[in-house]
């Protein structure tokens, strides 16, 4: 085991960018009823404060086992040498170039048909990305500790189309002129590419650099396999959601749909750092062994739709009563976590 002294250092960082935001906005107006709008725009997100802390930890992990009988000295069985990088000084913040068109057509006081495309480019998405800090024990020797944390890392395409209609039934009789529909409807269709490309079938053999990089980024299975094309996080393909509304007097209603679809959460949210895989790697010297896998299952958040209602009642000028009642159908959120051998 080596000698390595517990040790403490003070670092500082200093950091700075200037960043440019222009924005074009464009209109079109064919007909009192219908026309076009058009920008175009750079917009910016920084990191979050806690992704800038300069706190790196390192840490040997020794397993050992005693053989039986009496006397018997310990054995090293294997020794881990990790680290975590709480945060990083030098991440630069998100940028993205936005694209939006739209057309919206207003065929009454309060109805209306709309329909826009976007495209967004996304640089430098702040993603957990390991590395290796290397570590000397008290002989001069050097040993490798792998470290995971914040780097600017990803760049992104987010595409897609939008819809949305609205109408009163403002000609029925009566109480039923209040009635109305709203709805809305999105696709999006998102790529990743990362700055370190990430290329490999496999994530084996265990405990290699290249082999953790590719599993926390494409994920990794139970037998070493690589999953591989991820898309970006957070986004479902499809998601809709359909309102009925009712406005008359005093009084307002809506009694909405909201359904989104699956969408990815995490390559590796629950990696398994013990190895207990089996890997399937014919090139790798570990092929058929047990616990030779550190793998990582991505996890995904189910389809979900939820039905809500809720209403205002105008008393005064200067008093409303109101109240929401949220998942009405009782709907269960579901999470899930991939897994595809044969």
């Amino acid at each position: 085991v080596p000698d390595i002294p517990a040790s403490s250092q003070k670092q500082t960082f200093e950091n700075a960018y200037t960043r440019v935001l222009p924005s074009l906005n464009l209109r079109l107006k064919a007909s009192d009823e219908l026309q076009f709008r058009f920008a175009l725009s750079r917009g910016m997100s920084r990191p979050d404060f806690y992704q800038l802390q300069a706190y790196t930890t390192l840490s040997m992990d020794v397993k050992t086992h005693t053989p039986p009988g009496d006397n018997q000295q310990p054995v090293v069985d294997s020794i881990s040498y990790n680290g975590s990088l709480r945060g990083n000084t030098s991440l630069k913040p998100a940028m993205s170039t936005n694209v939006d068109l739209t057309a919206e057509y207003y065929f009454g006081r309060a109805s209306s048909a709309t329909l826009g495309v976007f495209n967004k480019r996304i640089k430098d998405l702040i993603i957990s990305q390991t590395t290796v800090y290397p570590l000397q024990d008290v002989d001069g020797k050097s040993y490798d500790f792998m470290v995971s944390g914040p780097v600017n890392g990803l760049d992104a395409r987010v595409s897609g189309i939008e819809a949305g209609f609205q109408t009163y039934f403002d000609k029925l009789p009566g109480l039923f002129s209040g009635l109305g529909v709203s709805s809305n409807f999105t696709y999006i269709d998102s790529t990743t590419t990362y700055h370190d490309p990430v290329d490999g079938l496999w994530c084996t053999p265990k405990d290699t650099l290249s082999a953790n990089t590719i599993r926390n980024l494409q994920g990794c299975d139970t037998d070493g396999k690589v999953f591989g094309n991820m898309p970006m996080s957070g986004l479902s393909k499809t998601s809709y959601n359909v309102a009925l509304l009712y406005d008359k007097d005093a009084l307002s209603m809506r009694l909405a749909y909201s359904w989104r679809d699956k969408y990815l959460q995490s390559t590796n949210a629950y990696g398994t750092a013990g190895g207990d895989g089996i890997d399937r790697n014919p090139a790798s010297p570990n092929v058929g062994q047990q616990y030779s896998v550190n793998y990582g299952l991505p996890t995904w958040g189910g389809a979900y739709g939820q039905l809500d209602f809720g209403f205002q009642y105008k008393l005064t000028d200067n008093l409303r009563l109101g109240g929401q009642v949220g998942n009405l159908t009782n709907q269960v959120y579901k999470q899930y976590m991939q897994q595809g051998i044969g």
